[in-house]
Order: C-alpha cells, then sequence, then structure tokens
C-alpha cells in the first residue's frame, strides 16, 4: 500500500522545539518508522540584529522562530505514528485534531506561505502559478499592492506583475517569495 505523506502541525511547548524535533527522529529512527516521516521542520527566519545605541544594523544575525510551539513534519499517518508521537516528552498534541485519532493535514497553500516566510522556495510551489494570475505583494518594496503575474522565471526566481503604481499601470519585477496568489 501506497503511503499518503501530508504536513501536519505537533504542538510543542515554547522554547523546547528543538528538543522535541530531535526526540521525535530519534523516536522514529528507533521504532524503524523512518519511512513514514519524510520531512521534519521548525520554520525559522534569519534577522539582522540592530544596534540599540546607533539604530544602525551590526552586521550580526539571530535565528527567530516563525511559530513557537510548532513544529511542522510532512508523514504518513497512522495509529502506530500518532501514539509514538503524543508520548514524546515536550509534545502537547497534533494539530487540528478534534478527534484525537484523525488529525488535519495542513494545506499545501498553508505549507506554500510557510515557505515563503522562511526564504525557501521549492519547485513545486511554480506549478500553482500562472500568467495572468492575480497576485498580491506581501513584502518587498511593493508590499500591499496587487497585479496580475506576466511571467515566471522559475531560474531565478523572479516575477513579472503588473500593478499600479502612482495611477499607472507598470510592469514590475519581484521575488516569487514576495507574492501570494488572491483566490
Amino acid at each position: 500500500m501506497e503511503k499518503k505523506f501530508n504536513w501536519y502541525i505537533i504542538n510543542t511547548f515554547p522554547n523546547s522545539e528543538y528538543n522535541v524535533l530531535k526526540n521525535i527522529q530519534q523516536v522514529i529512527k528507533n521504532n524503524g518508522l523512518s519511512e513514514f516521516l519524510a520531512e521534519i521542520i521548525i520554520p525559522t527566519q534569519e534577522i539582522k540584529r540592530i544596534s540599540k545605541k546607533t539604530g544602525l544594523p551590526t552586521g550580526k544575525t539571530s535565528t527567530k522562530i516563525l511559530y513557537p510551539g510548532y513544529i511542522f513534519a510532512k508523514m504518513a499517518i497512522n495509529n502506530e505514528i500518532l501514539s509514538i508521537i503524543r508520548y514524546i516528552n515536550g509534545v502537547i498534541g497534533i494539530g487540528g485534531s478534534k478527534n484525537k485519532s484523525n488529525p488535519q493535514p495542513v494545506s499545501q497553500a498553508e505549507m506554500e506561505s510557510v515557505f515563503k516566510r522562511m526564504g525557501e522556495i521549492r519547485s513545486s510551489m511554480y506549478s500553482n502559478y500562472k500568467t495572468g494570475d492575480l497576485v498580491k505583494v506581501i513584502s518587498g518594496p511593493l508590499k500591499g499592492s496587487s497585479g496580475r503575474i506576466i511571467s515566471i522565471d522559475t531560474n531565478t526566481g523572479v516575477c513579472k506583475i503588473e500593478t499600479i503604481f502612482f495611477g499607472n499601470l507598470i510592469p514590475a519585477n519581484v521575488d516569487f517569495a514576495d507574492i501570494e496568489k488572491i483566490i
């Protein structure tokens, strides 16, 4: 039987995400269930540090956890995996599960948003966008504006969109990570 992999959210205590991630990987490996866990991540983002005295960048960066208390796991769910993960120290539960035996997977659109916030673009994301789609710019200099996709360069990760700027319709290049589809 072919395994169906989906993304799930594992709830943890804040500030214990890395320990829980390590424990999940170890327990899954020790129980010979690695084939059911495709990927597990703690979404993070590099933040440039700013000097309190001068207000200027220090040249140093720090890592910020985007969703404190949450780990994202791409896995094929079965009762054995669920019970093993639920009883790992630091795990509160598996998100979206009103019914404890049937957690709800995270949608592809939601995971796309997570990856974009991390600054990670996966090739499978491009297939969700095509010329003519309406998008909004979620970061960068054109943040808050919307437009229509003219072209997508998958090699460079740049989209050309047509947007209104100072009352005129203009083409603008934006990073693929900076756009979100308007549904």
